[in-house]
């Protein structure tokens, strides 16, 4: 559950006091519930709550990596996308268990960016809120090319471990793994459950030749990555790379 979620759980809670009078009957006759600082938190429910919110508090707040920069997002190609892109293939790999040919990551998914310094373990599930699971994609061409095109239209996908050269409107080149793209081979795409169902209006990736999905989110990538980068005593860092070349 993400912090900010369960902190508008706790407030709820905290703010409803919990007495005879609020009955079911009472409720069926007005359903509307108006929640205000104006309502006094129970004091049976600050008590329960109390232990579980400390510790919620000490979670959240560790620090789980150092930023050497702004990690952001926007359209086309940006740092943030770019790090979330590298961690779904790289450490996508490592719980598919097979080598993967490259990744993709939506900014419709991530929600925040990453600021300057460190890295607390709430920054992640505000970056991250969703349950978002994660899915390995076998494409042929037809399907490679139709998420192409989408890139060229919407320019909200950010890519791992592949490079794209678009002219005008159109994709003109697609490296993967170094390598030009081969329309007589099948590639393997690390991608959320969310994408992966056709979410963000790719419809065209439900009819990947074969779809698995992993019992790992998306964000247990990211504190796998965090965690073996503090381990090594490495900072967290992203750049624009080229990754999206636009040709006039």
């Amino acid at each position: 559950m993400g912090s900010k979620l369960l902190s508008v759980l706790i407030g709820f809670l905290l703010g409803t006091a919990c007495t005879p009078q609020s009955s079911l009957t009472n409720l069926s006759k007005d359903t509307s519930l108006t929640i205000d600082s104006n309502i006094s938190p129970d004091p049976v429910a600050v008590n329960i709550i109390a232990p579980y919110k400390i510790q919620l508090d000490r979670e959240m707040g560790t620090i789980i990596g150092k930023a050497t920069s702004r990690l952001e997002k926007q359209l086309k190609e940006s740092s943030l996308g770019n790090l979330v892109a590298d961690i779904i293939f790289g450490s996508g790999a490592t719980y598919y268990q097979k080598p993967i040919d490259f990744s993709i990551v939506s900014l419709n998914e991530m929600n925040s960016a990453l600021e300057k310094g460190p890295i607390r373990k709430s920054d992640i599930y505000e970056l991250m809120p969703n349950e978002h699971k994660l899915c390995i994609l076998e494409l042929n061409s037809i399907q490679l090319q139709e998420l192409l095109e989408y890139q060229v239209n919407k320019e909200n996908l950010s890519f791992g471990n592949a490079v794209l050269v678009v002219k005008g409107k159109r994709p003109l080149k697609l490296f993967i793994g170094g390598q030009p793209f081969n329309k007589e081979q099948t590639y393997t795409l690390a991608v959320s459950d969310f994408l992966a169902n056709g979410g963000g209006g790719m419809d065209f990736l439900k009819h990947a030749k074969s779809i698995q999905k992993l019992e790992v989110t998306i964000r247990d990538l990211i504190f796998d990555y965090m965690a073996a980068q503090q381990q090594a005593g490495e900072s967290i860092e992203a750049s624009i790379e080229g990754r999206i070349k636009i040709l006039p």
